[in-house]
């Protein structure tokens, strides 16, 4: 011990350096506790100032580009036929031979064109006939209608009984009736000579001829087959991941013979075919239209845009891309991508910058100097 170093300042200084005897002075316990907490909780303070200089001031330099730039569109395809909606075996409507078939397979005909002429001379006399019974149906009716009337003359006199009146009144009455039943039969009979020349409901390409010269046609034997030109669809088999992508395609085509014709959905028919897991699908055309019969497949562009595959970065178990918003990169998850295909990015614009170079070492967060695009 030093001279002139007294007694208190000797226990003072021992206090400092002696936990034990700091405890036994109340006054000191509660600041050594707090200089012990702190000491403690020194380094981890020290870690997160230097982590947090670290990130912002070493920026990760990287490369972007915009997503407008660099945008697909896949295209998807099924196979598909053109179907037309009016495929008709047109048949005589009277019995009759038939006397010309004026067209042939392969010809384009128009609506109301004759395809074929049947010999209607046995319905032109059953007309005759039945006319000629409707002039003798009148001239009964007009003499009923007479006696009628000059029976209430004399009824109303009372020189005929009132059972005799109504006799009169129920010829009358017959005869009225037969007179529509004969007017019925004449109609039916022109009706009649205007089916024995058969004629096309729409405008068409003959199939096929169906019958021939000279052969007798009873109501309901087909003559030709027809088959509309105008009026078609495109049947395609569409899978049942496919569906939600083809209805919200911007365009959609139907390629045959490397021929592309413009169409628009018109119907998911709402019956899963269990094998193939698919469904099928009605589309009109929006312009000119190719033939029925022709197959070939549909094409649709995704409405949305998608990135390329290897932009894609997997973090916390979810792929996405990396975006450079003011200064730092954000991971933009998309739930939907699959690693090794284009993945649809819903949510960006197209002037966002996509992280290209510098991607694999980045986290949500980090601050990032763009050094090229």
């Amino acid at each position: 011990m030093r001279p002139g170093t007294s007694a208190t300042t000797r226990h003072g200084m021992a206090g400092a350096w002696n936990p034990s005897a700091a405890a036994a002075e109340p006054g000191h316990s509660l600041s050594t506790a707090m200089e012990a907490g702190m000491i403690k909780a020194l380094p981890l303070l020290l870690l997160a100032s230097w982590a947090t200089a670290a990130l912002a001031q070493e920026a990760l330099p990287v490369t972007v580009e915009r997503l407008d730039a660099i945008a697909l569109y896949p295209v998807r395809s099924a196979p598909a036929t053109a179907v037309s909606l009016n495929d008709t075996r047109v048949a005589a409507q009277v019995g009759a031979e038939v006397q010309a078939l004026p067209v042939r397979p392969g010809d384009r005909i128009d609506a109301d064109e004759v395809l074929a002429r049947l010999d209607c001379r046995d319905i032109e006399i059953a007309l005759e006939a039945s006319r000629a019974a409707l002039a003798a149906a009148q001239a009964q009716r007009d003499l009923a209608e007479f006696r009628r009337e000059r029976g209430a003359q004399l009824r109303d006199r009372g020189a005929m009984p009132l059972e005799a009146y109504r006799e009169r009144e129920a010829e009358a009455l017959r005869t009225a009736a037969e007179v529509r039943r004969r007017g019925a039969e004449v109609r039916r009979g022109e009706r009649d000579i205007e089916r024995c020349e058969v004629r096309a409901p729409f405008d068409a390409v003959v199939v096929e001829r169906l019958a021939s010269v000279g052969e007798l046609a009873e109501p309901g034997t087909p003559l030709v087959r027809l088959v509309d030109v105008s009026l078609l669809e495109i049947s395609a088999r569409v899978q049942e991941q496919d569906l939600d992508a083809l209805e919200g395609a911007a365009s959609v085509d139907f390629v045959s013979r490397g021929e592309r014709y413009p169409l628009r959905l018109r119907r998911v028919i709402p019956v899963l075919e269990s094998r193939l897991r698919s469904y099928e699908v009605r589309l009109e055309p929006t312009g000119r239209a190719p033939l029925p019969g022709e197959s070939g497949r549909i094409d649709w562009a995704a409405a949305l845009p998608h990135v390329p595959s290897d932009l894609l970065v997997e973090r916390d178990g979810t792929l996405g891309v990396f975006v450079v918003e003011d200064g730092r990169a954000r991971h933009h998850a998309l739930d939907e991508a699959v690693a090794g295909l284009p993945a649809a990015v819903p949510g960006l614009q197209g002037s966002a910058d996509i992280v290209r170079d510098g991607r694999y070492a980045l986290r949500d967060g980090m601050a990032v100097e763009v050094t090229g695009r």
